[in-house]
């Protein structure tokens, strides 16, 4: 661009004045701020399904744990019997 196509812009926001310029800031404001509301809804919504996968995936390693503990009981049970029928 050069100095002459700005001009025409230049005068017309001038026309506005200081108001106009207040007036055209809060415009602007105002667009950025929707944008921004919008930006942390969904970064809201995405901690909230990324909450409920790691409940639902603290479950699964929760359900694991007891699983493996009742192996590990049963196992021991088992070797406890094996070792005390092979020493009769």
């Amino acid at each position: 661009m050069d100095a002459n196509s700005t001009a025409p812009i230049l005068d017309y926001v001038m026309n506005f004045g200081a108001a106009g310029l207040m007036g055209m800031m809060w415009l602007f404001e105002r667009r950025n701020s929707v944008k921004r509301d919008t930006q942390l809804d969904e970064a809201q919504t995405r901690i909230l399904a990324d909450k409920l996968q790691v409940e639902a995936l603290m479950t699964l390693v929760r359900q694991n744990t007891e699983a493996l503990t009742r192996l590990d009981t049963f196992l021991r049970t088992g070797a406890l019997l094996a070792s005390k029928a092979g020493a009769q």
